[in-house]
């Protein structure tokens, strides 16, 4: 999908704000300490940051 498609597939379902991210091979997801994806070996630049998104459990 382009990103104008998801948008509008957000807007349909009434979504105000989407956020997109890149999974390029610098991307490693993590949950509950387990790391789910790796980066690649090889990587073409070192990106020091990060975001962490937390939703409680009920």
């Amino acid at each position: 999908m382009s990103y104008s498609q998801i948008r509008d597939y957000y807007y349909k379902l009434g979504y105000d704000n989407v956020l997109g991210f890149d999974g390029s091979s610098s991307s490693t997801l993590t949950q509950d300490g387990n790391t789910l994806v790796k980066p690649k070996s090889y990587k073409n630049s070192s990106i020091p940051t990060g975001l962490n998104l937390s939703v409680p459990y009920k």
